[in-house]
């Protein structure tokens, strides 16, 4: 994970970076980026700027809102497919996961319906990873989701979940932590840091 640094009037592709939003639960930082194909204003993730995975918003220049490329050339690759099963589950009444997502009220954020909205804040799934959204109860946002391990979504789905909050108070008060929880604490660190930082130093947790 990168050290902050100020990225505010730098360009990356297309995207101008205007100002800091912070940072979201994964301690990735946030940067409010506009567009110059079209002058559409989105929160990115610096890492996914400064690797170069996002750098447009994905409109040909000039052209409007509301009007998407149709010909990113990635439909059949593996994000892709994530992005569609993603929308499927959430929107598709026959899918079979919908009772667990649609039905629930679980949604997607309006500039993710489009592929190139959600490829621009996410990118390529890293391998062995795929999209888990941090509040169980969320919607699909850049705030709430993250690459996550199989063990990392199966310590937190729905029908155990595990209460983070609580949980950050008995890892500040030196309280009792389950195994489930270890396992929990493991997988989010293996997912969202790296295990030393530019100085090589531990990179601290991601909570």
């Amino acid at each position: 994970m990168h050290a902050h640094l100020d990225i505010t009037g730098k360009k990356f592709g297309h995207w101008l970076v205007l100002a800091s939003r912070g940072r979201d639960r994964c301690r990735h930082d946030l940067w409010l980026s506009r567009c110059d194909c079209c002058g559409e204003e989105r929160v990115i993730r610096g890492d996914t700027l400064r690797d170069g995975r996002s750098t447009s918003c994905g409109k040909e220049p000039g052209q409007k809102l509301g009007k998407r490329s149709r010909t990113h050339g990635l439909s059949k690759t593996r994000a892709y497919a994530c992005h569609q099963s993603m929308m499927r589950r959430c929107y598709a009444r026959n899918d079979a996961s919908y009772p667990d997502y649609g039905e629930r009220g679980i949604g997607v954020i309006e500039h993710w319906h489009p592929f190139e909205g959600w490829y621009a804040d996410m990118g390529d799934p890293p391998p062995g990873l795929s999209i888990h959204r941090v509040n169980n109860d969320g919607n699909y946002e850049p705030s709430n989701c993250v690459w996550a391990s199989p063990s990392m979504q199966a310590a937190n789905r729905r029908r155990r979940p595990i209460n983070v909050v609580k949980l950050k108070e008995r890892i500040a008060t030196g309280g009792p932590i389950k195994p489930r929880e270890r396992n929990f604490i493991l997988a989010c660190i293996d997912t969202c840091a790296p295990p030393v930082d530019a100085a090589g130093g531990f990179a601290p947790p991601p909570f």
